[in-house]
């Protein structure tokens, strides 16, 4: 077995080293996500903001489960190379990267199809039906990269490149919920 860095007594200041770059990345978006509502209701008005409130946490369940393919696979590829195996630590890789893309284009056609009836069932009509429908097809046709992204990131913090984890899963965040906003009601 090979002696890493992993492998050492850790302190607290290590412990509190390898977890600040997750706790910033949710900083971040969550940040992110409040100003993003702030300037919705500001400057588009509060059916567009409802509209939004109302497609987000239907939106954000599918990329939770790229997260959760990316921790197992990044937790089996750390064993698998902590037993000295790096041709079959590179073949899982391969395999939870195809099964990022795969899933994150079943989970794309699936909320594509099935996003109006979410709308519905929260009680969502006539203006606010349409904004919900044009805000979440529009964040949807992200679905795949954003799987694969929110699974692929959780590898640079195993390997110990937590910042361009969080920048990757920033760029790909930001870019999918600016494209999707519904801003577009301004013009």
């Amino acid at each position: 077995m090979n002696d890493t860095s992993l492998a050492k007594h850790f302190t607290i200041k290590d412990l509190i080293k390898y977890t600040v770059p997750s706790m910033f990345m949710m900083v971040v978006y969550s940040t992110y996500i409040l100003f993003d509502g702030l300037f919705i209701s500001n400057f588009v008005g509060s059916t567009a903001y409802a509209s939004v409130n109302m497609v987000g946490n239907y939106l954000l369940v599918f990329p939770a489960i790229g997260t959760m393919i990316g921790s197992g696979g990044s937790s089996l590829i750390s064993k698998t190379l902590g037993e000295d195996n790096r041709e079959k630590a590179s073949e899982i890789f391969s395999m939870i990267v195809w099964l990022s893309i795969i899933l994150g284009c079943v989970f794309t056609g699936i909320c594509f199809n099935s996003i109006e009836w979410s709308a519905r069932l929260q009680g969502a009509d006539g203006q606010l039906l349409k904004d919900c429908l044009e805000y979440g097809k529009n964040c949807i046709l992200f679905y795949p990269v954003l799987h694969c992204a929110d699974g692929i990131s959780v590898f640079f913090y195993n390997g110990r490149k937590g910042r361009s984890g969080i920048c990757i899963c920033t760029a790909f965040r930001s870019n999918q919920y600016s494209i999707g906003c519904p801003v577009y009601h301004c013009i």
